[in-house]
C-alpha cells in the first residue's frame, strides 16, 4: 500500500544520543549512561555548550529517541550540572529508574543540596561522578546511591585509601574507564560492584530522526501552561495541529511509565490527562530551550488532512470514537515521517489497542477507515472497493471539509 505523504523532503531532523552500557560483576547490563554527541559523533571536549546546556540536549534526544528504544527497562544515568539540580532546568526522565550524575564540579552548597533533596523526594538516585575526596563530601555521599570512580585518574594505594573512604557510607562503587579487562578480577577484589568503559562497551551512537514542532506552537503552548488553572481544551487543541508536539507527548507518556504500572492512551487528551500539567510543564520548558526547526508546510498539512478526514468519517461509523479517529490517523503518518517501522511505533509508544489497531493495523473498523483516507489521499488504484464501505461521495465531502480545517490550523505555522 502506497504510504507517501509528500513528495517533500521529511520534516524530520536527526537527533543523537551517546549510550554506555554499565554491568555488574556478572557482566549483565544494569543500566547505560546518557551521553552527549553531535551529529557528526563528537563529545563534550569539542563542544562550546555548557555543561547544563549538554544535559538539555540529551534530555531533549532521550525523550524524542525514546527511553524505551535507547535503554529498554535497564536504569538511565544522565549528568548533571548545577543548573538540573537547582531545578533552574526541568529534568524529563522517570523517576523510578533515572540516576542523575551530579558532575565533579559542582560543590555541596545549600542550594544545590536543597535541590538535591527535592529530587529525591520525588524518586531520583544519584551517583557522584569521577569522585575524589573533597572537603564536604560527606553531604554528597549521604544523598547518593552510586559512586563512580575513574580507575585511570585513581591508581594503586591511592584507590585503596579513597574506596576506604567511602565504604562507611551505604553506596554502590562504580569503576569508570575501565579499559583493560584483565583489571577487572582486581577491581572486584578491590569492591567495585559495577564496571563502565571500553573494556565492557564503548558508546554507541543512537540516531533518530524526529518530527519538528514549529516555534509558534511550542510558543503557545508555554503560554497555555503559564496560568494556575490549565484549559485542557486549548492544550488539545493545539496538539491537534502539531504532530512533531503530539509525537512527543506520546513518547514522554511512555517515558514516565517506565519502572511503573503501564497505561496505555487512546486520545490525545487521555495522554494530556495522563501526564498531568507539571510534566507537561517541564517538557515545554525543554523543548524552549532547544532550537528546532519548524515542519514543512505541505507535509504539515497533509498529515492534518489525513487526521481530520479520519475523524469526520468516524462519525458514520457508530463503534468508532471521533477523538480515537483523528488521533489513529496522525499516528499512521508517523512511521513516513521519522523514518522508523510502523512495528516499532506501535510496540513503544504508549497506544490502548483499539488505537494501535487503528493506526498501524487492518482489521478492526477504525483500521478500515485509516487505510481507506490514506489510500484516497495518496490516490491508490485500489479504490474502490473500500474497507469501510464508507460511500466515495462522503469521503469527497469529508476531504474537502478536512482540506479547509487542516489551512486554517497549518497558517499558523512558522
Amino acid at each position: 500500500m502506497a504510504r507517501h505523504l509528500t513528495d517533500e523532503p521529511h520534516p524530520a531532523s536527526r537527533l543523537v544520543v551517546g549510550r554506555q552500557a554499565i554491568t555488574d560483576a556478572s557482566g549483565d547490563a544494569i543500566g547505560y549512561e546518557l551521553l552527549f554527541r553531535t551529529v557528526d559523533g563528537e563529545g563534550p571536549a569539542q563542544s562550546k555548550l555548557s555543561g547544563d546546556e549538554m544535559t538539555n540536549e540529551v534530555l531533549y534526544g532521550a525523550l524524542n529517541i525514546g527511553l524505551r528504544y535507547l535503554v529498554g527497562s535497564k536504569l538511565v544515568f544522565c549528568n548533571a550540572d548545577r543548573g538540573l539540580l537547582v531545578e533552574a532546568m526541568p529534568i524529563t526522565l522517570p523517576p523510578a529508574s533515572t540516576v542523575i550524575e551530579i558532575l565533579e564540579t559542582v560543590m555541596p552548597e545549600r542550594e544545590v543540596l536543597e535541590g538535591c533533596h527535592r529530587l529525591r523526594r520525588r524518586g531520583y538516585e544519584f551517583a557522584l561522578d569521577d569522585f575524589t575526596w573533597f572537603e564536604g563530601a560527606e553531604e554528597f555521599l549521604e544523598l547518593a546511591s552510586y559512586v563512580k570512580i575513574d580507575v585511570q585518574a585513581v591508581r594503586g594505594n591511592d584507590l585503596s585509601v579513597l574506596i576506604d573512604k567511602i565504604r562507611p557510607y551505604t553506596v554502590c562503587l562504580l569503576a569508570e574507564k575501565v579499559e583493560d579487562a584483565t583489571e577487572l578480577p582486581r577491581l572486584k577484589r578491590l569492591g567495585f560492584d559495577l564496571f563502565q568503559g571500553y573494556a565492557i562497551e564503548r558508546p554507541k551512537i543512537m540516531s533518530r530522526r524526529v518530527l519538528e514542532p514549529s516555534t509558534l506552537a511550542r510558543i503557545k503552548l508555554a503560554a497555555t501552561l503559564a496560568g494556575d488553572e490549565v484549559d485542557l481544551d486549548e492544550l488539545e487543541r493545539i496538539l491537534r495541529g502539531e504532530p512533531g508536539l503530539t509525537h512527543q507527548v506520546l513518547q514522554l507518556a511512555a517515558t514516565g511509565q517506565l519502572g511503573g504500572m503501564l497505561r496505555n492512551v487512546g486520545t490525545i487528551r487521555q495522554a494530556v490527562v495522563l501526564l498531568g500539567t507539571r510534566r507537561i510543564q517541564g517538557w515545554i520548558a525543554l523543548l524552549l530551550a532547544h532550537s528546532v526547526g519548524a515542519s514543512s508546510y505541505d507535509t504539515l498539512l497533509t498529515v492534518l488532512i489525513r487526521a481530520r478526514a479520519c475523524e469526520l468519517l468516524s462519525v458514520l461509523v457508530p463503534s468508532v470514537s471521533s477523538q480515537t479517529a483523528f488521533a489513529a490517523g496522525m499516528i499512521s503518518a508517523f512511521d513516513v515521517l521519522l523514518d522508523v517501522p510502523a512495528e516499532e511505533l506501535a510496540s513503544t509508544l504508549p497506544l490502548t489497542d483499539e488505537l494501535r489497531e487503528g493506526a498501524f493495523g487492518s482489521t478492526s473498523p477504525l483500521a478500515e477507515i485509516v487505510r481507506d483516507v490514506i489510500d484516497y489521499q495518496t490516490g491508490s488504484p485500489t479504490l474502490p472497493p473500500m474497507l469501510s464501505n464508507i460511500a466515495s461521495a462522503d469521503f469527497d465531502v469529508a476531504f474537502a471539509s478536512a482540506f479547509a480545517w487542516a489551512v486554517s490550523h497549518a497558517a499558523t505555522v512558522e
